[in-house]
């Protein structure tokens, strides 16, 4: 259900960019001939950093003794294709179709008192401790995006973008552990450093995942059709990803190269008809 309203959501982008159109000019130097610009299709290339805001300890069904995970942070690619159709002289209708990650690794420390744990010696003996451990949970969370924004000019080559973006999460997995840090020379009853460990889809992940976006980018031009555009965007969590409370909100670094496709206007020849009169 979730991919069949993200194919409805593209099909709606699609038409709503073939039925929208403004002309925007230039003066082709090389030709001398004014041009139209019709539309800018091009990639990006950017890193995601991602701020994982989790609020729980554990997923539903995983047995976990972490009371909470912290806030932690993650860089992840973001790449893709981009598409901008001009609406006016200061709007452009900009949409991009691509791949960005949302993974990163959730971790938190803690200190628990009177633990049963074994000295690791030749004979262990069970004792009770107070020990630190560190509970991980290392997520996988990539996305085909789609991105729909509007630009627009603020001033000289400054563009501001805002809009909305929709992500399909093509896997959502975890793997989770709870290590055993101090004190040195112990292990948890098992005889081993770790335990509740566990490895499995994300239960009840949210598959389409929704962000508002937020941008501003400096558009240079060359002596071609082609511009580059240095841009951060920022990306604010609409869902979470999944039922328990956890949300990603991103800032995106990139560049964005485009190439521009004109098409000349034809001279108008006007016919004058002239009279002349005899006096």
């Amino acid at each position: 259900m979730p991919l069949r309203r993200f194919s409805s959501l593209l099909v709606a982008v699609l038409l709503f960019s073939i039925t929208a159109s403004a002309q925007i000019r230039r003066l082709n130097e090389e030709t001398g001939q004014t041009e139209t610009l019709q539309y800018l299709v091009g990639g990006y290339l950017a890193l995601n950093y991602n701020i994982h805001a989790p609020n729980f300890g554990a997923l539903p069904g995983f047995p976990s003794c972490c009371a909470s995970y912290s806030n932690s942070t993650s860089i992840g690619p973001a790449f893709g294709a981009s598409f901008e159709l001009p609406l006016s002289d200061v709007l452009r209708f900009q949409v991009r179709l691509g791949y960005s990650s949302m993974s990163g690794l959730l971790h938190s420390t803690e200190q628990i008192g009177n633990e049963p744990v074994l000295s690791d010696g030749p004979v262990p003996i069970e004792e009770r401790q107070p020990v630190t451990v560190e509970h991980a949970l290392d997520a996988n969370l990539p996305m085909i995006i789609l991105e729909p924004t509007i630009g627009l000019h603020l001033f000289d080559l400054l563009w501001l973008t805002a809009g909305v973006r929709g992500g399909y999460m093509m896997s959502a997995t975890f793997d989770q552990k709870e290590t055993l840090l101090a004190p040195e020379g112990y292990t948890f009853l098992d005889g081993t450093t770790v335990r509740n460990a566990a490895a499995a889809d994300i239960p009840n992940a949210n598959s389409l995942q929704l962000h508002a976006v937020v941008g501003i980018g400096y558009e240079l031009q060359t002596r071609s059709n082609i511009s580059i555009v240095p841009e951060v965007r920022y990306f604010l969590p609409i869902t979470q990803v999944s039922d328990v409370d956890w949300k990603v909100q991103s800032f995106q670094i990139g560049v964005n190269v485009r190439f521009g496709m004109y098409t000349p206007i034809a001279a108008e020849i006007n016919n004058d008809t002239v009279y002349v009169r005899d006096t």
